[in-house]
Formats: C-alpha cells, structure tokens, sequence
C-alpha cells in the first residue's frame, strides 16, 4: 500500500515532523503505563526508518509541539514549565535554549490557547499571552539574529 510502521514504543506517538532535509523524523513519545501524568519525550530517528535517538532524555517537562529550523540542525518546541508555555531551541545533541516564555496556555485562561510555527527565515509566530492580556499573535526574531551570529563568528 506505500505506507510502512517506522517505530515500535510502548505507549503513545504523536507528533511526527519530517526535518526540511528530508533526512531525519521527530516525534514525540509517551509511556504506556499507569500514572495519570505521560511525560511526552522528544526522539529523532532517521527519515527511512532505523534507530531512534531519544533527544532530552533527563529533560522533566512534557513536549508538546516539534517544529524544526530551516537548517534541519535543530527543533524547536513547547513545554509547560512552571505554569506557563514556552518555546525552547533543541539541537540534536540536546542542548536547550529557551526563546520565549509567554506562549499561550490553556489552563484557567480562556481564548489563550499556544501554538507556534517556524518561517523559512526562523521567525517564530506564535500566540502571546499573559494574565489581563488578551491572546495576540507574535513574531520573534531576536533568536535569529544571535543563531546567525554563532554561525558567522570564526571559532
């Protein structure tokens, strides 16, 4: 029929994101046991098929939403820390960066719900949103700007 299983975990998968490359799969993994909390835990595997790489494997947050850079070198994602949602940078070696941390969340604050998504460029847009304020949609660039630093200072 075309289609093929490409993972075998216990538990929940969801969330699958195809890098821009085209060589590498995100997902987002859940265990199948008896607590009411599933951590949701970020892997990569290659595009094909084969070995899956758990990403944050000590990280004690629940990944919600994958996205990847344009580069295919990171991705980035949500998480609910502290009782608010933020977008944090991934690379695949698991080095964590936090972008921004006033995504919108959908306990106790109604028409806030969070979501983001990535421009070619790395733009982030994404729903804002704070107690007494309104959800809004909202660009973040300043990430970009210091990503194209580090690729532009000589090592």
């Amino acid at each position: 029929s075309g289609s093929r299983q490409l993972t075998r975990h216990g538990g929940r998968v969801s969330r699958p994101a195809p890098s821009p490359d085209g060589k590498s799969l995100a997902y987002t993994q859940a265990n199948d046991d008896r607590f009411s909390f599933k951590r949701r835990r970020l892997f990569v595997m290659p595009f094909g098929g084969g070995e899956a790489k758990e990403i944050l494997p000590n990280f004690d947050r629940s990944i919600e939403d994958i996205a990847w850079t344009s580069d295919s070198k990171a991705l980035l994602v949500t998480y609910e820390a502290e009782g608010r949602r933020e977008i944090a940078r991934v690379t695949l070696d698991g080095k964590t960066s936090t972008i921004v941390e006033d995504v919108g969340a959908s306990i106790e604050m109604p028409y806030a719900s969070g979501g983001f998504s990535v421009a070619g460029d790395g733009t982030v847009a994404y729903i804002r949103s704070a107690i007494g304020v309104p959800a809004e949609v909202t660009l973040e660039t300043s990430f970009i700007a210091q990503d194209t630093l580090a690729k532009s200072t000589p090592a």
